[in-house]
């Protein structure tokens, strides 16, 4: 019932921002701030004004990056933040941003939109029988200059033991496949034994690249005609317990925490919010930028594709992330792991861009 309730406010949020009628008219979420599924105008002001503080430590002739047929400076995106938080407070809920002094560049027509979310482990502080997984902190030895070198393999790590006995344990899961996938998403919560959460969040590397785990599954029986999503991984983990440590040291990426508070944060160092921001390829995308996306979400109740149109803000990258992929942070707790892990649709990706910046004026 709590997930149909929550699935029923998704699709009223849904419903709310499935118009886009011509390149001309931009969605603005305010209309379903009511939503908790939907960021609320306040949120979208502050992640603007923290996409703004990020673009001014560019050099404001450089190149940001390009799009098919605009070349975007670091001046550009500042000028079109600029007169967003000018023009945002002065509309009311739900009116359209004036096409007047805002336009839409096309970023890319064929954009993997997927979803990632904060996921909650239970934990315990000290080793036990149950709790026998540990989740590191980063080793010294690849902070600083050796960041990205490679260092110790998730083989050595979890199967060899190679970081064991060394004081870089934060905690201790009941089940590896809740390592791996807290890691998959870079941050989460962890819920001690005793009640108390604590928030991790993403502090380095072993500099080895991410490599799907899903042709060692397929190896070990994964149906390869079905459409996967975290959910149908989790399922077969789960019937497979004995498979597990060759299948998830497929991929010898490890990633190493450190405990913080507040959050969680994006790439850009600031708190990320729900159904708003986004990960993105800083080749392709670049961070501090405003977005418009549009393509569609899952049903929950396995019906049609659900038509959207949204404004997201470009404040996070991920390994995983390359090329024309983007991926919306879907908040945290089972309905955020639900919508994330259903997630895998195509969308047309544009930028918002305001008429006074000159990568605008130079197309006119």
């Amino acid at each position: 019932m709590k997930l149909n309730c929550f699935f029923t406010s998704y699709m009223r949020c849904l419903n709310a921002l499935r118009c886009l009628a011509s390149l001309c008219c931009i969605v603005m979420l305010a209309s379903v701030a009511a939503h908790a599924t939907a960021p609320s105008q306040d949120a979208l002001l502050t992640g603007i004004r923290e996409n703004l503080k990020y673009v001014k430590r560019k050099s404001a002739s450089a190149t940001a990056f390009s799009t098919p047929t605009h070349t975007i400076t670091w001046k550009d995106l500042r000028i079109t933040l600029e007169d967003l938080l000018t023009t945002l407070p002065t509309l009311p809920a739900g009116a359209d941003l004036p096409s007047s002094q805002f336009m839409l560049v096309e970023v890319t027509s064929n954009c993997l939109v997927t979803g990632y979310y904060e996921p909650l482990v239970e934990v315990s502080a000290t080793r036990t029988q149950t709790f026998a997984y540990p989740l590191y902190r980063l080793p010294k030895e690849i902070s600083g200059n050796r960041q990205g070198r490679r260092f110790f393999s998730r083989r050595q790590i979890d199967l060899e033991h190679a970081l064991a006995g060394k004081g870089l344990e934060i905690a201790y899961a009941r089940d590896p496949v809740d390592v791996f996938f807290l890691q998959v998403q870079g941050s989460g919560r962890l819920r001690f034994r005793d009640g108390h959460t604590q928030r991790l969040r993403y502090a380095g590397h072993n500099g080895w690249g991410y490599t799907s785990i899903i042709p060692a599954m397929e190896r070990y029986g994964y149906p390869q005609d079905i459409k996967t999503t975290m959910q149908t991984m989790r399922r077969f983990l789960a019937a497979h317990p004995d498979d597990v440590p060759e299948i998830l040291t497929a991929n010898p990426r490890y990633i190493f925490f450190q405990q913080t508070y507040g959050g969680p944060y994006g790439a850009m160092g600031v708190p990320l919010s729900p159904m708003l921001d986004v990960a993105v390829d800083p080749k392709n995308i670049a961070l501090g930028s405003v977005l418009i996306v549009q393509g569609s979400l899952p049903d929950p109740a396995g019906g049609a594709d659900i038509p959207f149109t949204s404004m997201a803000l470009a404040q996070d990258t991920g390994a995983a992330i390359q090329g024309d992929r983007l991926d919306l942070f879907c908040g945290h707790g089972s309905n955020a792991a639900t919508l994330a892990g259903l997630l895998q649709h195509p969308a047309q990706i544009y930028l918002l861009l305001s008429r006074r910046a000159p990568a605008a004026q130079s197309s006119q």
